[in-house]
């Protein structure tokens, strides 16, 4: 059974939707943009990520600028597929696993993206499964330069709860959309 991210997590997470592609930030960086000093908590939060990679925790390296862990080792199979994801978005990383491209890195977390959690429930009547979800909501979210990140089915017919990776100043006429679209937003 999957546990349902803390409160500290979930601000890691929308944290981490907000690195594009493309560039890296340490831990601390990520620790000053949710308000927290501990780089252990950081990467723990991290490591229970049931997201990844649509929640990017693999952008997120040492200040020594080397690769440093993922999935909760340091070394092996999941350092090299941490550095595969990374090499695909276009950041690299020398034979000893050193940052070459310090362009990469990010000295804040950006803010224009983050992840909105809501529950859609359906027009009455609707009969929805979960690809029809998936089908609705990412035809309605690419209009906005959206993408969905996660869903789970909400206990009661016909909720979803959503996360959304988004520009936030686009809420109002995702809602708008969603709505249109045989949804009911509850924020």
């Amino acid at each position: 059974m999957e546990m349902e991210p803390t409160a500290f997590e979930s601000k890691v997470y929308e944290a981490l939707c907000r690195v594009p592609r493309g560039k890296v930030l340490t831990y601390k960086t990520l620790g000053e943009a949710v308000g927290c000093g501990s780089g252990q908590a950081i990467g723990n939060a991290m490591r229970r990520n049931p997201f990844a990679p649509e929640v990017p925790c693999h952008r997120v390296i040492p200040a020594t600028l080397k690769l440093g862990g993922f999935m909760g080792d340091v070394i092996g199979e999941k350092i090299e597929r941490k550095r595969k994801l990374l090499e695909a978005e276009g950041v690299r990383f020398d034979d000893g696993g050193k940052l070459v491209d310090v362009g990469c890195l990010l000295d804040e977390v950006p803010g224009e993206f983050r992840v909105l959690n809501f529950r859609v429930v359906t027009v009455e009547g609707c009969e929805l499964d979960i690809e029809s979800v998936h089908s609705q909501v990412n035809i309605i979210l690419a209009t906005f330069d959206a993408k969905l990140v996660k869903d789970t089915e909400i206990h009661g017919k016909g909720g979803w709860s959503i996360w959304i990776n988004m520009n936030e100043n686009k809420i109002d006429s995702i809602i708008e959309a969603l709505v249109s679209g045989g949804f009911r937003p509850v924020l």
